[in-house]
């Protein structure tokens, strides 16, 4: 049993493969199959976390299947998948197309009700939307800045 103070986040996401019409159904439109032995990784960022009472939690990675539907599954075949909150490196296997690498941060907030859609970090190019970079700097070296990256964020004053 894992420390109470724990907290998780439910992730969802659906993966379709267009194929041509099949004999199945009665109009003649292309159909949408789950990709053949497509899976899902979440690799956690941080790997460790200190939980009261006392305890070194070690983050596994989590890996799902997708269903017939193309539904993101967890090991029990349950659609969705629950995870410890942080941040993941979400890796999308699968043979009919290359998916780069997403990274997702899975909070409270995601849950049965109001998931966190792996769907919403892709662009409609297949490329994962950037994440935005970090800088610290101080005031002086931020006013001295001719320009401002806008993929980037900056954080004003010393690093904690």
């Amino acid at each position: 049993m894992l420390p109470e103070s724990l907290r998780y986040g439910f992730v969802t996401g659906r993966i379709l493969l267009a194929v041509t019409d099949r004999e199945s159904d009665a109009d003649r439109l292309p159909d949408g199959i789950a990709p053949p032995g497509a899976r899902v990784t979440f690799v956690p960022v941080t790997k460790q976390t200190i939980e009261q009472p006392s305890a070194l939690v070690i983050r596994d990675t989590v890996t799902c299947v997708v269903d017939a539907g193309g539904y993101l599954a967890d090991a029990t075949g349950e659609r969705g998948v629950w995870l410890i909150v942080g941040q993941y490196q979400v890796q999308i296997a699968t043979t009919a197309a290359q998916i780069p690498q997403l990274r997702v941060e899975v909070t409270e907030a995601h849950t049965e009700d109001s998931p966190l859609d792996l769907v919403t970090f892709i662009t409609p190019d297949g490329r994962p939307d950037p994440v935005p970079q970090w800088q610290y700097l101080t005031l002086e070296q931020y006013t001295a800045m001719p320009a401002h990256d806008p993929t980037t964020l900056y954080l004003i004053g010393d690093p904690v």
